[in-house]
């Protein structure tokens, strides 16, 4: 038994220790199956709550892990674009936004193979789970809305000067699916509970 192997196995018999080692959540595998990558759960700065990050790591077994992104709030959803571009998201701060509320919802981000992450969709109730076809690029996700919205527009003036956590206690969710386009990205909803569409249109 090595001597990192009897750490880890340590750690199921001391709570403290346990509640230390990292959490794994969802891997993304690149279109040409050469990168992997997974949301990696730790304990932050203070203890008294887990920090996401996301990491790639050598399908091969090669090279060591390589951490792609660092900040308070945390990164998960990891799912890669046809082109080989990551989408994740994140609350963090936009660094093209002048404000930034601390009970920002979780915007999609992209991270493009060369170049710096940046924001490319945005809901008023969040992103959530997040999927994108394997060929076209055509992307889904999750987002809570206000009770009764029968369309974005319908979502955003309901929800004027609502908070986040309001939105998740009162909300429904809606699945959303996103075509990019050379200007823009139009989105289509529809919630689960009234079956009821509407449509948005995003910068990409």
């Amino acid at each position: 038994m090595t001597e990192q192997t009897a750490d880890h196995s340590a750690a199921f018999t001391d709570l403290a220790r346990y509640m230390a080692l990292p959490r794994l959540s969802g891997l993304a595998v690149s279109p040409d199956g050469n990168r992997l990558v997974t949301s990696v759960s730790e304990p932050g700065p203070d203890g008294k709550k887990y920090q996401s990050a996301l990491w790639e790591i050598d399908p091969a077994g090669q090279r060591e892990p390589r951490r792609l992104t660092r900040s308070a709030q945390g990164e998960a959803q990891p799912v890669f674009a046809p082109d080989g571009s990551l989408l994740f998201t994140s609350a963090r701060p936009d660094p093209s936004a002048r404000e930034h509320d601390d009970d920002e919802p979780a915007a999609l981000w992209m991270l493009p193979v060369v170049g710096e992450a940046r924001v490319v969709a945005t809901r008023p109730g969040g992103i959530g789970t997040v999927a994108v076809a394997k060929d076209s690029g055509d992307m889904a996700f999750l987002s809570e809305v206000m009770p009764g919205a029968a369309s974005a527009a319908d979502d955003t003036r309901c929800g004027a000067g609502t908070t986040t956590s309001a939105r998740r206690s009162t909300g429904s969710s809606w699945l959303t699916r996103s075509a990019p386009a050379r200007t823009g990205t139009v989105t289509r909803a529809t919630s689960p509970r009234s079956r009821r569409a509407g449509s948005a249109t995003t910068r990409w």
